[in-house]
């Protein structure tokens, strides 16, 4: 029965989706340029999400899974819905393992859609998941329909949400390690506002020094049924559900006891794994609908979401986020809008697109106030972290214009069509990627994304309050980004005299913008080939600029770094008689003092033996470097560029060939 199809609305759909071959995936991580994004992860298996959470894989909400368990997990640990009938205690799971011909997957470009159905019970289950857009908190939005096509009215008791929720100060790591430890420093709070809050109570680190955690994850449901809207009794504590099963598999609890029964037990809300679970209980109509909506996200103040669910608690206002979640996507993927007889090109067009885009992150200019000064700044980057790549660290900024990390080759690659779409761009790109080039001619792995440094912040002081102006102080002692100078600004201690937009645009004119970056784990030979389709692509748009690109201003830096290679007397060993390559990088202890001790542009390398100014030059002279050393490094048949330096090129099963002395011809 499985099928795959394209519909008219440009969704994929698998039919039969839990017998289909296994397949993982991710939501885009987009929440508009105003909202805070969370990363969440799908596999076709259970009720779809396999895991999400804020920032990075210790800000799991839904502990992240590697592909094969997830696949084995998330029908248990991931989303559940009971649905038990009273008079006779029958209870369906929708969506159960091992899943019915009825299960359906619908792919969005920034949503997520499952349906079921049981014609005995003449019940429809469908469940809608999407990342909520443009608001001061994070948050995945999950609305389940349900709906009675039966002949006659139907009593139902609804037990709906996530069976395990990790409370928020894990870390990834060691809660696999030490999960069990873990659990004893678990709380649930704010249960008197139906609004559980989960968090670790101190942090966990075997040190003298303990600090408590302010920030947390939340749940907060309400059911909406003929016109009207009411806050969901939350269940924190699986027990009660699940009763003596703790495989999860079976909800014993709640076949032996009525809902209103296990609702009046008392929740054990510390020492153990939490859940997520919104409750109810109703009486359908013939043809009738009820929707269990539950936002589960998080958030630095629960006093906030305590104050806002009355209007959270709406059916419009989750209708009209999720049109804004879907419009962000629409708008994103509509620059290479494409009309051909084939939807489904047209379709995979756009797709392919969003999902490349977000690799490098979508371009924006922003300008300084008066105008004089543009910047590039580029929102909604994400290294790719889904179960299947489970070794990647991804990170994206839980703030406003959103940004994360990236590799070098990943970034470079997926922004050389930038200045094409938005000649605006300029040489940014170019500058980016060809200053983080050092002067042995690798480069750094791990691209931070940009940030901008003010030196002096008095006159963005005179903006603010005077009660406000210390804290204005504070804040630009460090690197900014706009999306965490708006978040500073909207903080109650600080209250400016100028809009917020106003504000960045001032910050911006006295702002320095510094790409960030780190050296990650090693020196792949191919990176450097990406940098020439940055050249090529923006004299396409420029033509006229050769000279002035190449030979124009001295803008050009080298990065400083303290890990080298180490000369070849050093690295080549005999390893049972055969000549090998060893541990070819190294990291010098003297860089690292001197790099720590510069006040700021710590990584760019410096006259006077790296105690002048920074060193610049043109890209001519950089680019004819970079040819030179890489000239160098051919070899010994002048066909390949040697890998020298312990790591191959993009193609990652090569990696045993830097041992070997390997060479890439395609470099």
């Amino acid at each position: 029965m499985v099928n795959y199809a394209v519909d008219n609305d440009a969704r994929f759909v698998v039919r039969d989706f839990q017998k289909s071959k296994t397949f993982s995936s991710f939501l885009p991580g987009i929440a508009g340029l105003h909202g805070i994004p969370l990363w969440a992860f799908y596999v076709n298996r259970g009720q779809g999400i396999a895991s999400f959470g804020i920032q990075d894989k210790d800000g799991a909400i839904m502990e992240f899974q590697p592909a094969h368990k997830a696949y084995q997990l998330t029908p248990t640990q991931g989303f559940r819905t009971f649905l038990k009938i009273p008079s006779d205690g029958f209870v369906w799971e929708p969506f159960g393992s091992p899943g019915t011909e009825n299960d359906t997957m619908m792919v969005s470009a920034n949503k997520l859609t499952v349906e079921t159905a049981h014609p005995e019970l003449g019940l429809v289950v469908r469940v809608n998941y999407f990342i909520l857009p443009n608001e001061p908190f994070a948050a995945l939005v999950r609305r389940v329909t349900i709906q009675n096509k039966s002949t006659w009215a139907r009593d139902l008791e609804i037990v709906d949400g996530l069976a395990q929720l990790l409370p928020f100060g894990l870390d990834n790591m060691g809660y696999k390690a030490m999960g069990y430890t873990l659990k004893s420093w678990m709380d649930v709070e704010n249960l008197d506002h139906d609004i559980p809050f989960y968090r670790l109570r101190a942090s966990t680190a075997d040190v003298e020094e303990v600090s408590g955690i302010e920030a947390g994850h939340f749940h907060l449901s309400f059911i909406h049924q003929g016109g009207l809207c009411q806050r969901a009794k939350p269940i924190v504590d699986a027990e009660l559900i699940f009763s003596d099963d703790t495989t999860l598999k079976e909800p014993l609890g709640f076949f032996g006891s009525s809902l209103a029964e296990l609702l009046t037990q008392s929740q054990v809300t510390t020492n153990k794994v939490p859940s997520a679970f919104a409750t109810a209980s109703l009486r359908l109509e013939q043809g009738e609908t009820v929707d269990v909506v539950s936002m589960i996200g998080h958030t630095g103040d629960i006093s906030f979401i305590n104050q806002s669910a009355e209007a959270l608690t709406s059916l419009d206002f989750i209708v009209e986020k999720e049109r804004e979640a879907e419009a962000i996507a629409r708008e994103l993927a509509s620059r290479v809008k494409t009309h051909t007889s084939q939807p489904i090109f047209d379709a995979y067009c756009a797709q392919s697109y969003l999902d490349n885009a977000l690799r490098g992150g979508i371009p924006m200019v922003m300008a300084s106030n008066p105008p004089g000064k543009k910047f590039v700044y580029h929102v909604y980057s994400r290294k790719h972290g889904d179960p299947e790549r489970d070794y990647n660290a991804f990170s994206i900024a839980p703030t406003y214009y959103s940004q994360g990390d990236g590799n070098y080759r990943d970034v470079n690659q997926n922004r050389r069509l930038d200045v094409l779409f938005n000649p605006e761009v300029g040489t940014w790109d170019i500058e980016t990627f060809v200053n983080l080039i050092q002067t042995d001619g690798y480069n750094p792995l791990v691209v931070k994304g940009s940030v901008f440094i003010v030196t002096d912040s008095s006159r963005l002081e005179d903006l603010v309050d005077e009660e406000s102006r210390q804290r204005v102080q504070e804040f630009f002692r460090n690197p900014f980004t706009p999306g965490s100078l708006l978040m500073f600004l909207e903080s109650p201690t600080v209250r400016p005299r100028v809009s917020p937009a106003d504000y960045l645009a001032k910050a911006l004119e006295l702002a320095e913008q510094t790409i960030m970056a780190d050296y990650g784990e090693g020196y792949w030979i191919d990176h450097f080939t990406y940098v020439l389709d940055l050249v090529q692509n923006y004299l396409a748009v420029y033509p006229d600029k050769l000279l002035e690109l190449l030979l124009g201003e001295r803008k050009y830096r080298f990065y400083d770094s303290p890990a080298f290679v180490r000369p070849r007397d050093e690295k080549c060993v005999l390893v049972q008689g055969v000549v090998c390559q060893r541990r070819a990088i190294a990291e010098s202890s003297e860089k690292c003092a001197a790099l720590a001790a510069r006040g700021s542009d710590k990584h760019w390398v410096r006259t006077r033996h790296g105690n002048g100014e920074i060193y610049t030059t043109n890209l001519y002279s950089k680019l004819l470097a970079l040819a030179t050393l890489k000239l160098a490094t051919l070899d010994p048949d002048g066909v390949g560029v040697e890998m020298e330096a312990n790591k191959p090129g993009w193609n990652d099963s090569m990696n045993g060939l830097p041992g070997l002395f390997g060479s890439g011809f395609g470099e």
